[in-house]
């Protein structure tokens, strides 16, 4: 068995420099494989942080829509994560896939910071950023977001940042690139799409350099339509006023 998982984390920069990655929403979807249609409940869970009083930072709140009530009255995150634990073993799911690389650094910062036995961590070890293999085979220059990933797979729109509902879009993505249902032409638009805004930051970027050199936009733009090229140091050094030593 594989599962399909995504949680949401209280996140913030604390004053000392260090992160409260606590987590507060939890979900993973299990199947038999990536071309399956999921025939068990999924497991989902709300966890109240330890830190910040129990209290959802307001951007946090903000991202992902979830209720302080409904937070006030979970369990602690040593009880969600040993729920969460039994149900991927009791279900034999041996892989736990992932969008992006960041769950599995936030689900050990809890594990340490709640105290969680080594011996119970072993799960973690299942877990797969699945990202970058589904963005190849969509055509993608770069891995993108989920958010992008299930337009050009024509999934259902749901709320972000919401574990059960983005672990439902991960199922859906994958499944739809493996058995090849994806829509070719949004994922020619999105290429498109990622070309013209890699010139934009490439722009953006000579922009700001040609600034700090101090270089005439006007007139490099007229010597590059001419077709000039770039003249040696000397040359360059001829155009200036004589430098002495």
């Amino acid at each position: 068995m594989i599962g399909f998982f995504d949680a949401e984390f209280n996140s913030l920069k604390q004053a000392d420099g260090s992160f409260d990655y606590s987590l507060i929403d939890i979900a993973v979807i299990p199947c038999k494989s990536k071309k399956s249609i999921p025939t068990k409940k999924p497991f989902q869970s709300f966890s109240r942080p330890e830190k910040n009083g129990g209290k959802v930072y307001r951007h946090i709140q903000q991202l992902t829509n979830i209720p302080q009530s409904v937070i006030d009255k979970a369990d602690s995150f040593p009880v969600v994560y040993r729920a969460f634990r039994d149900y991927i073993i009791r279900n034999n799911i041996t892989r736990i896939f992932t969008w992006g690389g960041s769950d599995v650094p936030m689900m050990r910062w809890n594990c340490e910071f709640y105290r969680i036995p080594m011996e119970e961590r072993d799960i973690l070890s299942m877990f797969v950023d699945i990202a970058p293999e589904i963005c190849s085979k969509l055509g993608t220059k770069a891995v993108t977001s989920l958010e992008n990933a299930s337009y050009i797979c024509c999934c259902p729109s749901r709320d972000r940042h919401n574990a059960l509902d983005d672990a439902r879009s991960l199922y859906e993505i994958v499944n739809k690139t493996e058995l090849k249902q994806f829509s070719y032409k949004r994922s020619r638009e999105f290429h498109e799409f990622e070309g013209h805004r890699n010139d934009f930051i490439t722009a953006k970027q000579l922009m700001e350099s040609l600034r700090v050199h101090g270089t005439d936009l006007k007139d490099l733009l007229d010597r590059i339509n001419k077709g000039e090229k770039f003249p040696s140091f000397f040359e360059y050094i001829d155009q200036k006023e004589t430098i002495t030593c």
